[in-house]
């Protein structure tokens, strides 16, 4: 299923990671969160080093 993203700019995002923590405070920072394109889709899944994922929104 596509669903696109509703983190489309660097606003967004940082308001995300304000308020969500992905891991403990020491790592947090290792952490890569970027805005995708408004037309771009949630569907991509890395199955190799290093691990990302895409957050699915219901938008």
């Amino acid at each position: 299923m596509d669903v696109p993203s509703k983190y489309t700019n660097d606003a967004m995002v940082r308001s995300f990671r304000k308020a969500v923590k992905l891991s403990d405070s020491q790592l947090e920072e290792q952490i890569i969160s970027e805005p995708v394109r408004e037309d771009e889709f949630a569907t991509t899944v890395n199955t190799t080093q290093p691990d990302y994922f895409y957050i699915y929104t219901s938008g």
